[in-house]
């Protein structure tokens, strides 16, 4: 079949009639002419950019004429009718030698041999018309043909078919035919080979020819258009079009290396002919992939057919590295993820230990390519875990890179003179080191990006946890990698420094920068993308959400988020902290500055936002006479890693990377000293807001004149007197554990009536609360426990009382002066901050023998049992009290606050306190602080029957069980006295807790004015058979143990200390003023 173009007109035609021809052929032109009528455009202005010529158009678009473009449209039609009858062809040939019969005589098999040679004949020539054919069209106009895709039907109907018929042949014939058959197959598999090589050769030239391309450039022309632009224009069909012919002739280099010229692996001559000649066809084909990708940045098939080249050549980590480039572009490889989970099928791990962390044990047990062999293996074991299983069982991280320039390092340093042989070894391990680190860490971040997008699919909503939890441990890995080499060679370069003379310390410079070329490509790289891409972080960074999800193998999602920050604060401690960190008057090339790590990653969709901002041309006027030194390179990797530390100190999601203007230099800020400074400050302004209301409240005191007497009252003075004279003040301290446990009773205390049938009260109470205790509520008030509810309901009551005086000018308190006069109802207040003994050395004189306090112990004891007997007889008083029990102010305690108390607690046994212990230092105690509010709810759950307690007629047998439980309590206490004798130790008030001494001083202040005080007993009662007026009211059992170690050590009296129950039945009692000692706790 021929074109009409092509045909020229048969021989029996007469000159008269070719005369005739030319005679109408003007008259013919002249009709179409006059028939010809010019439209009216529509749009002047499509019109005018009609006529206009394209910008590309003088160089990659020629001007052709309307008959080469009609020719163009024959041939295509003509091409698409061959290929069909190619198609065709090929279906018959199929038929015609499953139909080839078997055993039926050599006759039968010649013809069908015969029609199989016809049609595989008529089968070429149609091959041969429909190359020409493609051929005429690719030289009439490239660009059409490339939007015809020429290239790619040129491959795949000319020349692949031949090629794959004649491997399949040579694989069956490999094994069992002679060698003069395979060879003669072999060298036609080769010549066609070479052949279609020289096509793809010839025609990539003619296109570089005609439209002047440079294969180093275009590459980056093309990117930087689509970046700007998203239209496809000429110079992306050039690219396209030399990416193709490239990948086509890197393909067939490469089926040339996979069937050498000799079939069986006969011995290499002296000239290593075979190998050389294999090894030159590998070389050829990855020289043709890696131009394919220079030319076109955009397309992932180059890097594909790169990692089929290293998987027969190359390392692993390279098999990786490529597949998951092709899996980054922004047209990536449909068989990539496929072929690499396939790969990563076939790989078979050796390593399964760590490598041993001393350093000195290890140039005798592995060499440095073995240390590079471990970190590789351990990583790729990682990746496959990660990235295809989907979990996180894979081994931990291996620092072989580290060990390995270590190992390197030490051997050079203790060479006594460097020959050629020994640097080179230096640089090939250097080199090694290089590219792994660098091919980690973008696998790494095309990892991290291939999870963030897989992550936005709707179908993978329900695993998003999973996704994340997978996604921080990459980020998480690809820090320590760095954060690991840095401190390695840091630590070796120090050492050398100081061991080293200083005839040797000349190359100490020129070795810390081959360090500095070896790492920071991979640190620039990291770099670049986090601070480009800072959401991938800043989302894991920005606090925890508060869920704590188990995904995968019981890890926290939580966990994994603080081993997270940890390693991006000691990443970015060890960036700031380098050596080698830039200043900002260091900076003259910026961090846009072309480097050869941005060439190679050209394309990458991660780094598409950074690699659209670099300089590739160099357009940009520099300040720099040396530009393409090592030491410029090393400065724009460093002002990278800069600002990726400005980006971090700049974002709302870190806290611990600040910037100080005046020095302009960084500072990371640990974890726990910025805990402990938060502590510390929250804790002076409490102390200082406390201080400041103290003052506030006592300048009110010194204004105003407080007296007994009330609005409406009748009395005469004299009586008032007499009460005021009379009155006996009982001051209660209370530590935090009376308001956790019973905030209610406080509260009544602080509005307790004695005795109610009297109408002149003898005895009121006073609660002091030290200012200790409320700096524990405040720490306490934090949670959604029963005893954080309760430490903030006490402080919303302690401040609504202190509030509440202020106003109204009435609060009540005792000095040691006679100028005031004593109130006549119990009352709540602070203390002062003079109210305390000022140094802890004058509680020595308080501090009670141990032999004096075992003699009072026994007197206790004693006393202890005849009270057993005096409280049956008191029960039903007691009950009756109870339900007579009200308060005065009715606005600061409800009805279901009102309690006897009776119920509380069921046994009269004190509880552990709920402080944690601290030692000495301060700070240890402020980090600590967060963990104490841990404590469990289970053994507060008393707490909810007080607040929820109502009064009841069930008191009597409610009575009856404690009582059962004091006695029972008594005789465990007991044996518990015997069994403890043994186990005496010395102490001293030095050995008190840092902890309970602002408690115990306030209590020894006021016992110290007791002492001073001749009207503390009341003249008709002995003091033995006096209820004390001085009494620490606390559920704290260690609290207690102390505070009974101190009181009056001539007499050996210790301090009273009672339990919040044991205080409130002793208030309820119709004889306070005579109940005696016996009320207290038994020991």
């Amino acid at each position: 079949m021929q074109t009409s173009h092509q045909s020229r007109p048969p021989n029996d035609i007469t000159d008269k009639e070719e005369q005739q021809m030319q005679q109408q052929l003007p008259h013919t032109q002249e009709s179409q002419k006059r028939r010809r009528r010019r439209r009216r455009p529509r749009n002047r202005t499509k019109a005018a950019n009609k006529h206009q010529p394209k910008e590309s158009s003088p160089t990659f678009a020629p001007s052709l004429s309307q008959e080469t473009r009609y020719d163009l449209k024959d041939l295509t039609r003509e091409a698409s009718a061959l290929e069909k009858q190619l198609n065709e062809l090929q279906t018959q040939l199929n038929i015609n030698l499953a139909n080839i019969p078997k055993d039926q005589g050599r006759r039968i098999n010649a013809i069908a041999r015969e029609q199989v040679t016809a049609t595989e004949d008529e089968m070429d020539y149609v091959r041969k018309r429909l190359k020409t054919v493609y051929q005429q069209i690719l030289n009439c106009d490239l660009l059409y043909a490339s939007s015809q895709h020429v290239e790619d039907r040129l491959w795949r109907y000319i020349f692949y078919p031949p090629i794959e018929e004649t491997r399949s042949r040579l694989r069956k014939l490999q094994s069992s035919d002679p060698s003069t058959v395979w060879q003669n197959l072999i060298t036609t598999y080769h010549q066609y080979i070479d052949s279609s090589f020289k096509f793809y050769r010839d025609l990539n030239h003619n296109i570089k020819t005609v439209y002047h391309v440079d294969t180093k450039t275009i590459g980056i022309d093309v990117f930087r258009h689509q970046v700007m632009a998203s239209a496809i224009t000429d110079e992306d069909k050039v690219a396209i079009l030399l990416q193709s012919n490239y990948i086509c002739m890197g393909d067939l280099a490469r089926y040339r290396a996979s069937f050498p010229s000799t079939g069986k692996a006969s011995p290499k001559d002296d000239n290593n002919n075979s190998l050389s000649s294999t090894a030159n066809a590998w070389k050829i084909s990855k020289t043709c992939y890696q131009k394919a990708v220079d030319v076109y940045r955009s397309s992932g098939k180059p890097y594909s057919q790169l990692a089929l080249v290293s998987a027969s050549t190359g390392s692993v980590i390279d098999v990786v590295w490529y597949y998951s480039m092709s899996l980054a572009m922004k047209q990536p490889s449909s068989l990539g993820f496929a072929n690499l989970k396939s790969f990563y099928s076939k790989v078979r791990f050796t390593f399964s230990k760590p490598l041993p962390t001393d350093s000195s044990g290890l140039a005798d047990q592995m060499k440095a390519s073995d240390c590079i062999s471990h970190f590789v293996e351990s990583f790729l074991q990682m990746h496959h875990a990660i990235v295809f299983q989907k979990n996180d069982s894979f081994p931990p991280i291996s620092h072989g890179l580290g060990l390995a320039m270590t190992q390197t390092i030490t051997a050079l340093m203790t060479e006594s003179g460097l020959d050629l042989t020994l640097m080179k070894n230096v640089s090939s391990i250097f080199h090694i080191v290089r590219s792994t680190l660098t091919r980690t860490i973008t696998i790494l971040l095309v990892s991290v990006w291939y999870m963030g997008e897989f992550m936005k699919a709707k179908a993978n909503a329900s695993h998003q946890s999973e996704l994340q939890h997978l996604q921080m441990l990459l980020l998480d890995y690809g820090f320590d990698v760095l954060t690991n080499l840095f401190k390695t060679t840091n630590s070796i370069l120090e050492q050398l420094n100081r061991d080293t003379t200083h005839d040797g310390s000349e190359s100490i410079p020129s070795l810390s920068a081959m360090v500095d070329n070896t790492i920071l490509p991979g640190l620039s790289i990291w770099c670049a993308y986090l601070y480009t891409n800072m959401d991938v972080i800043a989302q894991y960074c920005h606090g925890a959400d508060g869920r704590h999800t188990m995904p995968l193998n019981g890890k926290s999602k939580d966990a994994t988020k603080r081993s997270l920050v940890r390693s991006i604060q000691t990443f970015c401690s060890c960036l700031i902290g380098h050596p080698s960190f830039p200043l900002p008057v260091n900076n003259v090339l910026p961090s846009s500055y072309p480097l050869s790590e941005d060439v190679l990653l050209l394309g990458l969709v991660p780094l598409r936002s950074f690699h659209s901002s670099v300089d590739f041309f160099k357009e940009t006027a520099y300040e720099v006479d040396e530009q393409t030194t090592a030491d410029a390179r090393q400065q724009v990797r460093w002002c990278r890693a800069r600002e990726f530390i400005r980006k971090i100190a700049e974002s709302q999601s870190f806290n611990f990377v600040q910037y100080n203007q005046a020095e302009q230099n960084y500072s990371v800020i640990d974890e726990n000293a910025k805990r402990q400074q938060q502590s510390r400050f929250m804790k002076a302004l409490a102390t200082q807001r406390l201080m400041e209301q103290v003052s506030s409240l006592e300048k009110n005191v010194n204004k105003m004149n407080v007296s007994p007497k009330k609005a409406g009252e009748k009395s005469s003075s004299k009586p008032e007197n007499m009460a005021a004279e009379q009155v006996d003040v009982y001051v209660v301290i209370v530590d935090v554990t009376a308001f956790l446990d019973g905030l209610a009773k406080v509260k009544k205390w602080a509005n307790q009536t004695l005795n109610v049938r009297r109408r002149v009260q003898s005895s009121i109470l006073q609660v002091v609360v030290p200012l200790d205790v409320i700096d524990v509520l405040d720490l306490y008030k934090k949670g959604d426990s029963h005893m954080n509810l309760q430490a903030r309901e006490s402080i919303r009551y302690l401040d609504h009382q202190l509030t509440l005086a202020a106003n109204n000018k009435e609060q009540h308190t005792t000095d040691d002066s006679n100028t005031k006069k004593t109130p006549a109802r119990s009352f709540l207040r602070t203390q002062k901050v003079d109210e305390n003994l000022g140094d802890w050395d004058q509680a020595s004189s308080f501090w009670i023998d141990d032999d004096k306090n075992a003699h009072k112990d026994d007197a206790d004891h004693h006393r202890d049992d005849n009270d057993d007997a005096h409280n049956d007889n008191n029960n039903e008083e007691m009950d009756a009290m109870d339900n007579q029990t009200a308060l005065t102010d009715s606005d600061d305690v409800d009805d279901a606050s009102i309690s006897s108390g009776d119920d509380l607690f069921k046994s009269h046994g004190r509880r552990r306190g709920r402080r944690f212990m601290q030692d000495d230092d301060d700070e240890q105690s402020d980090s600590n602080s967060d963990t104490d509010d841990t404590a469990t709810d289970d053994d507060y759950s008393t707490e909810e029957d007080d607040d929820n307690y109502s009064e009841s007629g069930d008191d009597d047998d409610e009575d009856d069980n404690d009582d059962v439980s004091d006695l029972d309590e008594v005789q465990k206490e007991d044996v518990n006295d015997d069994d403890n004798e043994d186990d005496y130790q010395e102490l001293s008030y030095t050995d008190v807790p840092k902890t309970y001494r602002p408690i115990l001083n306030c209590m020894l202040h006021f016992y110290q004015q007791q002492q001073k005080s001749t009207s503390t007993i009341s003249a008709t009662t002995s003091a033995g058979d006096q209820v004390e007026h001085l009494v620490l009211v606390t559920n704290d059992e260690d609290l207690t143990a102390w505070a009974e170690r101190f009181g009056d050590p001539s007499s050996g009296k210790s301090l009273a200390v009672y339990t919040v129950h044991e205080w409130d039945r002793i208030l309820n009692t119709r004889t306070f003023e005579r109940k005696t000692n016996t009320s207290r706790r038994p020991k």
